[in-house]
């Protein structure tokens, strides 16, 4: 049995494993920042620079190459406000107020078609037949009162609610399982731009690994699919 020295040697350690990992991301975030910062400065200096040198005198140095299309690119590819990765929020309907906080990354697409493929000798020629069932697939962090996963678990019960003789709840209404779900982009300034909307419901929830030699947060994949 556990002495409580023992207990608070775990606790203390356990702690201690996730403060310096909380640390350690935001300092990483900090630094990634600052570089970012550093090279888009230094970038416009070097366009700034190459702007007060007309592109022909460069041109009689480097006769194979048009400067002024290369400046024009350059200068393009400095003010192009390009969309980020990790910069997404995600928004469902009767969720935490919180959920966004506690999504990690996501994963959606648009359109999949399947096809029907013919063979004309060596050639083949692919047909579109129908369209699979577009899905939107999260990896979620949790809060210690396990807001978000009793949310998805008590969602999925409304896809079967009589789970134990088969049928299945209806889709609309107070009660439906279908809910709408919300993808935005936001820029620079955090102003959200929408670039996804349907009515889903949840057809995975977890699965969920735990191990007591991490000291990572514990996540769970969700998939859904829309209606």
């Amino acid at each position: 049995m556990a002495s409580i020295g023992d207990v608070l040697s775990y606790s203390g350690n356990a702690i201690k494993n996730k403060a310096l990992e909380f640390g350690q991301s935001a300092v990483n975030a900090a630094a990634n920042r600052a570089m970012g910062y550093a090279n888009a400065q230094i970038q416009r200096g070097i366009d700034a620079l190459m702007d007060k040198i007309p592109g022909s005198l460069m041109s009689l140095f480097y006769t194979h190459e048009d400067f002024n299309t290369l400046r024009l690119i350059n200068h393009q590819a400095v003010h192009t406000n390009f969309v980020s990765e990790w910069n997404f929020s995600v928004s469902i309907e009767g969720a935490p107020s919180d959920l966004d906080f506690y999504v990690k990354d996501i994963s959606y697409g648009f359109f999949e078609a399947n096809v029907d493929e013919e063979q004309y000798g060596s050639m083949p020629e692919a047909w579109p037949m129908s369209l699979n069932s577009k899905r939107l697939t999260m990896n979620m962090r949790d809060n210690e009162d396990q807001r978000v996963l009793q949310f998805m678990i008590n969602w999925m019960c409304l896809v079967f609610p009589n789970w134990f003789d088969g049928t299945v709840g209806l889709p609309l209404g107070e009660q439906g399982y279908v809910k709408d779900v919300e993808i935005f982009n936001l820029n620079t300034e955090g102003v959200p731009n929408r670039v996804l909307k349907g009515a889903y419901f949840p057809t995975q929830v977890g699965d969920i690994s735990r191990s007591r030699e991490n000291g990572a947060f514990l996540e769970f994949p969700i998939t859904l699919t829309m209606f």
